[in-house]
């Protein structure tokens, strides 16, 4: 009884100091200084000591974002150093030689790690870098962007990454939604591998956003969806919060428009705030990508009974900058 208890502490143990962590994003807005950052891991809060998937994200408002994962340890110590060095204004690669050069976990070396590092550099610019490491579990990878950084390990293929990429790059609208349809675009049985027998993505998700003004980690957009009923996969979760939470936080984005039915098997209706102004509307899959393009001023129907059935996102804009997206079913 002895041995077996011993054990048991042994296991405990490994679970507060050790968790392996998937695929995310980090990426910055020059227009409105916001950061942000998104992921998801097939891990919920029984599996690694109540943390979830957002252990690997911490944001500085106005600054930037880090994302440590692969051989995370609990807590993240590789992570609160690398936002120190944020804090003292070091750059995305000096961040990163520093975590090379003082890895501060007792678990593994650099060779395990995984960072996706994105800044504003207070001239406008972005500063972006990103770090794989060579026993970071395969499929293991990193696309760097101009505002972006994309990462993850333990992937079923490449395509999880390429996919967060055209999600994020074929979406317009705010930072939140690019980061939303990023995650859409990762979404697909086994995306990180250990969840493909279940048939969902990953166990737990997360998405936020820190505007200029925000202070500390009271991030003005902060969603996390763990502990999913078998089956669910949490990045449906995700956009559910999303769609119920974004235009509450970012009503400068805001954008008022009704879409009509949100399932349907061949007409959608569109019906604009204010007739005699000039709108885009862009039909996207769930990979972000732009199915087709409608230019219009008043309130209009489109046919779309020539696409495939599944799920589509309508965003419609204005020349003000405004935004509205809503998901619908076709069947």
């Amino acid at each position: 009884m002895k041995y077996l208890t011993v054990l048991l502490l042994i296991f405990a143990l490994s679970q507060t100091i050790y968790a392996q962590h998937t695929f995310s994003i980090v990426a910055i807005d020059t227009v409105t200084n916001e950061v942000g950052s998104a992921g998801a891991t097939c891990l919920n809060s029984d599996d690694c000591a109540q943390c979830n998937a957002a252990i690997i994200s911490r944001l500085v408002p106005g600054r930037g974002a880090v994302n440590a994962q692969a051989s995370v340890c609990l807590p993240n110590s590789n992570l609160s150093a690398a936002i120190a060095d944020m804090m003292l204004g070091l750059s995305p690669e000096e961040i990163l030689n520093n975590r090379i050069d003082n890895d501060a976990c007792a678990f593994g070396n650099i060779t395990d790690r995984q960072y996706g590092i994105a800044d504003l550099d207070g001239n406008g610019g972005a500063r972006t870098t990103a770090y794989t490491g060579t026993n970071a579990l395969d499929t293991a990878s990193h696309i760097i962007g101009i505002n972006y950084t994309i990462q993850g390990n333990i992937l079923i293929s490449e395509q999880v990454l390429t996919g967060m990429e055209a999600g994020f790059i074929g979406t317009t609208g705010t930072l939140a939604q690019k980061l939303m349809a990023a995650m859409q675009g990762a979404k697909i049985a086994g995306a990180d591998s250990r969840c493909l027998a279940d048939g969902i993505s990953s166990k737990s998700a997360y998405l936020r956003v820190a505007c200029p003004s925000d202070i500390g980690t009271d991030y003005c957009i902060d969603l996390n969806v763990t502990d999913m009923p078998a089956g669910i996969d949490p990045i449906d979760s995700l956009q559910h919060l999303f769609d119920n939470e974004i235009v509450a936080v970012n009503d400068i984005f805001s954008l008022s428009a009704k879409v009509f039915p949100t399932i349907t098997n061949d007409i959608i209706n569109i019906q604009l705030e204010e007739n005699g102004q000039a709108y885009d509307i862009r039909i996207t899959n769930t990979n972000g990508i732009i199915i087709t393009n409608h230019s219009t001023s008043n309130s209009t129907q489109i046919d779309i009974s020539s696409l495939p059935a599944g799920i589509y996102f309508i965003q419609i804009s204005n020349r003000k900058g405004n935004y509205f997206t809503q998901k619908i079913l076709l069947k």
